[in-house]
């Protein structure tokens, strides 16, 4: 069996390549299919498949191309290490391509020599202007510019700012106009914010195409290539391939590849098997997610959304940015989801070192300390083992008792929960000696410990009775519940409101407890 995903990661460049309609057209009807053209952005997380779509749509035709008058140059932005270097071989590129053809001429030698022998930061990009006008308005070619990894133009134009406008000016004015193809993870109004010039930014005349999952279509057409080298796809198989990757198309051929290798073997494993045997792949390339989600100040928007509880990120500029990103489905009626399963799982194991939510996560930080401590003093150094002495009852599960969790359920749970922790230090973040059972309960485990032992253990803390306690407690629980937070918009708020009134309450209490600041 032929494992068609051997080159997983790169361009793909063989006929495995899916071709991704709505982008496609969008791209040829901004540079190839009409007289005139300009220039876009074509804007998605990593590994989307941005590259691969520039690659089958312009690069590979670039001979076709040429014949028609369309040259087509490709750069890598981070391979530049200044913004000379970087106009010099836009020029140099342009150039090559027409002394291969034997097609320069005198004036265009000129042109070209004076691009090298002044600074881009003194003409403000003249020079290089000047040479694609003759090549544009002279020669009457249509020069089409792919700039991958442009996100490093930040970096790349950090001390000259105005590589921007240069870049700007040589896609605008139409007698050396370049129809650029930019392919980045950010828009180009977030590459170009803090510029610091009074003059129109480059997003202002770019039209921005988002690539994210596959559509239900080309979902359909993946399995095609499956079956095409002697896969069985079932529609079992496809549930299994869309709770693991979300039709995120890197994270379906890391699973293709594997799967395949197994089938080579002899091996009869599931998908979640192979998952399992590839799990630090895969959290590799969440944790990737997490560090760009970061970057863009969207990580707590994904958190806030999908798990609870709605906050102030949680805007419907930054919810929609989620969703063109393709990471998350659905609507404020019926709530949100991750496209895929498994990253829920990865969001909830490491929600106990994201603050999506500072105040609420500082709250339930400190409720897990304060009761570790306090368990501690009344059942001593073993309190974990004791505490399940003194609750867990023959019948208990960590699956709970259908509709409901007595506190057994909830330590069990917790243990199992716990276990997981400790074998993935590295992706929880926590030293493991300080990994106690009530790092792994729930919100409502912890709340209902903490009510069922107030009395013996943490009414010194706290300050107020059980009653007085406990709608505190309950009102904290109900928060991370995110259907709490899905009705209409006044209730939300007053949720939010009561929740961020009770946890201010709760939180300056263990803090002086705790002698904390």
């Amino acid at each position: 069996m032929e494992n068609i995903f051997a080159d997983f990661g790169n361009v793909i460049n063989t006929q495995r390549y899916i071709n991704r309609n709505k982008a496609e057209n969008d791209v040829r009807a901004r540079l190839l299919n009409n007289n005139s053209y300009g220039s876009l952005g074509l804007v998605g997380m990593q590994r989307m498949g941005k590259s691969s779509l520039a690659y089958n749509l312009l690069e590979k035709d670039a001979p076709i191309l040429l014949k028609e008058k369309i040259m087509v140059i490709k750069l890598v932005m981070y391979r530049y290490k200044s913004p000379q270097a970087f106009f010099e071989d836009l020029a140099t590129q342009a150039y090559d391509i027409l002394d291969d053809l034997d097609n320069t001429t005198t004036k265009l030698d000129r042109r070209y020599k004076r691009i090298f022998d002044s600074q881009i930061i003194d003409d403000g990009g003249e020079k290089v202007r000047g040479f694609f006008k003759i090549i544009v308005s002279e020669m009457d070619y249509r020069v089409i510019c792919i700039i991958d990894e442009f996100d490093y133009s930040k970096k790349l134009f950090a001390d000259y700012p105005e590589g921007f406008f240069v870049l700007r000016e040589l896609a605008y004015q139409p007698e050396n106009k370049i129809g650029f193809l930019f392919l980045s993870r950010h828009l180009m109004a977030e590459l170009e914010a803090g510029v610091g010039f009074d003059v129109s930014n480059f997003s202002n005349i770019l039209l921005n195409v988002f690539l994210s999952v596959y559509t239900d279509d080309e979902f359909d057409k993946y399995f095609k290539n499956l079956e095409s080298i002697g896969v069985q796809v079932t529609p079992n198989m496809k549930e299994e391939y869309l709770e693991i990757t979300g039709k995120i198309p890197y994270w379906m051929d890391i699973l293709s590849f594997h799967y395949i290798n197994s089938l080579e073997n002899g091996e009869e494993k599931s998908l979640s098997e192979i998952f399992d045997d590839n799990q630090e792949a895969f959290y590799g390339e969440f944790q990737r997610f997490f560090t760009l989600l970061k970057d863009q100040n969207l990580l707590n928007t994904l958190y806030q959304v999908v798990l609870g509880p709605i906050g102030d990120d949680a805007t419907p500029k930054q919810i929609s940015r989620l969703k063109n990103y393709g990471l998350i489905d659905g609507t404020e009626d019926t709530g949100y989801k991750t496209v895929s399963k498994y990253f829920r799982q990865y969001m909830v194991m490491k929600e106990q070192v994201i603050d999506f939510y500072p105040l609420w996560n500082r709250t339930e930080k400190l409720m897990r300390l304060v009761g570790a401590e306090g368990l501690q003093r009344k059942y001593g150094n073993n309190w974990e083992e004791e505490l399940e002495k003194a609750y867990v009852k023959e019948d208990d599960s960590p699956r709970g008792h259908g509709g409901y969790m007595t506190i057994g359920d909830y330590i069990l749970s917790a243990k199992k929960q716990v276990e997981d922790m400790k074998k993935k230090v590295g992706v929880y973040e926590i030293d493991p000696s300080q990994i106690t059972l009530l790092n792994g309960t729930t919100t409502g485990g912890l709340a209902q410990i903490l009510a069922q032992e107030y009395d013996d253990c943490f009414n010194d803390v706290f300050k107020m009775s059980k009653k007085e306690f406990r709608p505190l407690i309950d009102s904290i629980t109900s928060a991370r519940n995110p259907y709490d937070h899905n009705n209409d918009h006044l209730i939300r708020n007053d949720v939010k409101q009561k929740t961020n009134e009770n946890c201010s309450k709760l939180v300056k209490l263990m803090e002086a407890y705790l002698d904390l600041k």
